[in-house]
């Protein structure tokens, strides 16, 4: 276990990063401590990029028609939380 803690700390090093960005995602979409936090974040105008993943096509739609700033869609279900 210690030897692949060690391989994804040695790959992680290697992405780089931006710390004006801020990725959310939640299962179920766009709810729970995430969904609050991300319109908190929204409302007090925190120097940061706010983006959310969305895995339902209805929600990415309904989001997207209230203007909900920088919501993607993800196409894929391979990805399980």
């Amino acid at each position: 276990v210690e030897v692949i803690f060690f391989f994804v700390k040695l790959v992680n090093s290697l992405i780089p990063k931006s710390r004006n960005k801020i990725l959310f995602i939640s299962r179920p979409d766009f709810a729970d401590n995430a969904k609050y936090m991300y319109d908190y974040m929204l409302s007090s105008e925190i120097d940061r990029q706010l983006s959310w993943l969305i895995y339902d096509k209805d929600t990415y739609e309904l989001l997207i028609k209230k203007g909900t700033p920088n919501i993607f869609y993800l196409k894929s279900t391979c990805i399980s939380l």
